[in-house]
């Protein structure tokens, strides 16, 4: 197979890190909403139960920028970010702007998306060393398949980027002249599995076109955007929500 055909699934895991910018950034908007909420004060919650909440928020925060590396990374992504966002959400869902909430529960959903991609990654990269060609076609095509599932159910939490790398890799698939069924020589076996392959390919792409077709952003993106976007300087609520709307149009 081709260098570009593995690389397309290694760069797969080189987005966590991206990523877990913006968990970070997720968690510190929590962070100063509880702390709001802190001084405000709250009948529900008493300031120590909050600031609890608060230590456990840092402490999850300063775990997932401590280490570049993937490995260590996902040590605390799984077992503490996920937790935690269900807690903060579950607990305070009346209390916390919806915005945060919306974000929290955003990138949750994407955690797990990722997770299950890592995994699908694993086993499609285990065909580069498998030196039994049906065996590494069958990874390769339940790769294919899983990713395709994947797509249905966390796309809308994928970010641009992810989707895209994952366009490159069908289109990598496609391409690698290895990996053409009407080859000489090979077995029926996998033949088969590589014509699946192509038509599992070409499926993902009919997935992803139709997907960017018809997608809009959410109130959430964009309300995100227009509180970073340097050059946004509309403070009237009417004229940003007109702007949301069109921009949905």
């Amino acid at each position: 197979m081709h260098i570009a055909t593995e690389n397309s699934i290694r760069s797969l895991s080189t987005l966590l890190s991206n990523k877990s910018d913006n968990l970070v950034n997720g968690l510190a908007t929590a962070k100063l909403a509880l702390e709001q909420l802190s001084k405000s004060g709250t009948e529900q919650f008493s300031r120590e139960e909050i600031r609890d909440d608060l230590i456990k928020l840092v402490e999850t925060s300063e775990h997932i920028k401590s280490t570049d590396n993937l490995a260590e990374k996902t040590k605390f992504l799984f077992p503490e970010y996920k937790p935690l966002s269900k807690h903060l959400r579950t607990k305070y869902s009346d209390l916390l702007p919806s915005r945060v909430v919306n974000k929290l529960e955003a990138e949750e959903k994407y955690m797990e998306g990722f997770k299950e991609l890592l995994i699908t990654q694993d086993y499609m990269l285990q065909a580069f060393s498998d030196e039994n060609p049906v065996d590494k076609a069958e990874k390769l095509y339940t790769g294919m398949v899983n990713l395709s599932n994947l797509l249905e159910q966390y796309i809308s939490f994928f970010p641009d980027q992810l989707i895209e790398n994952i366009k490159t890799i069908a289109l990598e698939f496609l391409a690698d002249p290895t990996l053409q069924p009407e080859q000489p020589g090979l077995s029926p076996e996998v033949a088969n599995y590589l014509t699946a392959i192509k038509h599992t390919s070409r499926g993902l792409l009919w997935q992803l076109e139709n997907y960017q077709k018809h997608k809009k952003n959410t109130v959430g993106e964009l309300l995100n955007w227009l509180d970073s976007a340097p050059t946004w300087k509309g403070d009237d609520l009417d004229e940003c929500l007109e702007y949301v709307n069109i921009t949905r149009k």
